[in-house]
């Protein structure tokens, strides 16, 4: 589920870029929030109309505020604008520091342990982030060139 998951990330992010550059992230964002709420709102109507609303806390109401507001459409705006300058081959690895991230703040606010073979999967990561972004540079082609022969 994961990987077919991360297909459609992937073509997203790819397809996308085209669009944002020619009408912008708000427009793109707009549409693809419409089209991917449907499926997502008829699988989890079940759900939602067993949940009696009127005592969830003030709380959960201001973390779901936080979370579409911020974290996803100012994310997904940010996102997409920097696919559209940047390239999305300098900014899609930048979602593989998106476990190493979660992972710190899980220690800091819950305490979670971690074992050897988490903190080398995370250095793993984090090694391979830095690789794909750094090992990439464009090529100086005044640099590589041959030293004229007089």
């Amino acid at each position: 589920m994961l990987l077919f998951a991360a297909s459609f990330f992937s073509y997203y992010t790819v397809a996308a870029k085209p669009l944002i550059e020619r009408h912008g992230g708000v427009v793109v964002m707009t549409y693809a929030v419409l089209l991917g709420s449907a499926p997502v709102v008829a699988v989890s109507l079940p759900a939602g109309m067993a949940v009696d609303w009127a005592n969830v806390p003030l709380l959960i109401w201001a973390a779901t505020l936080w979370a579409v507001l911020v974290s996803a459409f100012v994310g997904w705006l940010v996102w997409g604008y920097v696919n559209a300058v940047r390239g999305v081959a300098r900014t899609a690895p930048l979602m593989y520091l998106m476990p190493p991230v979660a992972g710190l703040v899980a220690w800091w606010l819950t305490g979670e342990r971690y074992t050897a073979i988490k903190l080398a999967g995370a250095a793993l990561t984090l090694a391979g982030v830095a690789l794909a972004q750094f090992a990439s540079a464009p090529r100086d082609a005044v640099r590589e060139a041959p030293a004229p022969v007089d």
